[in-house]
């Protein structure tokens, strides 16, 4: 999606943020860490961490020792007070205020695409916004590439997505929305891969990959709302296919499978 709103400079200043925070010492990223739980994330979770290969479809022990070769730093609703956020305001100070402006500017494209996936499913204006927050991810990445999602059309099959504008953003359909769906809206399959080679470094034995960034914004429920087949998606022939949980709870599951492998934290 390109043309959303959130201005190219903005976009560009969250990837100054993302290298600033993680180019730091390991030292100042643990004033704000994470520690693995089933609990939503909040601060710098480090390299192996997570181990999301857990949540495919294919067999949890076989894959059980595949952890995540990435480090984040996470964000969530600012009124959250039950999980809330961490900042290290001391060693990057406008880190907190620049996240809360681009949150912003999130939130509202997130609205704007609810807004319209309401008029294309003929459902009545803010029927989804209002009752039920959440649905969708933002993914704004570098221009390194190596993104790709899964063909619904060849399942295993994995398309590149490449950035070809600075402003465009990737939108994908989340578990959540696949849920209140009824599957009706599949939720999006993606991974990380080598990003194209060069000719030199396909020419070379041994070569080094440039790192990679990138920002995702998690349009999520509330942790009140449930999260089970909304009405507007079940009949006479399609019954209810999920559990009517609330998203805390789904969230706590889905997360507790992901750091059930979870390596001890760097010192």
């Amino acid at each position: 999606m390109t043309n959303t709103g959130i201005p190219s400079d903005v976009i560009r200043e969250s990837e100054v943020w993302s290298s600033k925070f993680f180019h730091q010492d390991l030292q100042k990223k643990a004033k704000v860490l994470n520690v693995p739980s089933p609990n939503p994330q909040r601060g710098w979770s480090f390299k192996g961490a997570e181990s999301t290969s857990r949540l495919g479809k294919l067999d949890l022990d076989d894959r059980a020792f595949l952890t995540d070769e990435k480090e984040h730093f996470d964000v969530r609703p600012l009124n959250d007070k039950a999980y809330p956020n961490k900042w290290n305001e001391d060693d990057l100070p406008g880190l907190q205020e620049f996240t809360t402006n681009f949150y912003d500017h999130c939130q509202t494209l997130c609205l704007q695409i609810m807004a319209a996936i309401e008029v294309s499913l003929g459902l009545a204006s803010g029927s989804l916004q209002e009752r039920y927050f959440g649905l969708i991810t933002l993914l704004f990445q570098d221009t390194q590439g190596g993104l790709q999602y899964e063909d619904r059309g060849k399942e295993g099959t994995f398309l590149n997505l490449m950035r070809e504008t600075e402003d465009e953003v990737a939108v994908n359909i989340s578990n959540t929305f696949q849920r209140w769906s009824n599957d009706f809206f599949p939720a999006g399959v993606h991974q990380v891969w080598l990003p194209p080679l060069t000719e030199k470094q396909q020419a070379q034995k041994d070569y080094v990959l440039a790192e990679r960034q990138s920002t995702v914004f998690f349009f999520k429920a509330s942790w009140e709302t449930p999260v089970g087949a909304l009405p507007d998606f079940v009949t006479a022939g399609r019954s209810s296919r999920y559990e009517d949980i609330t998203a805390l709870n789904y969230h706590k599951q889905m997360t507790g499978v992901s750091v059930k492998n979870a390596l001890e934290a760097p010192a």
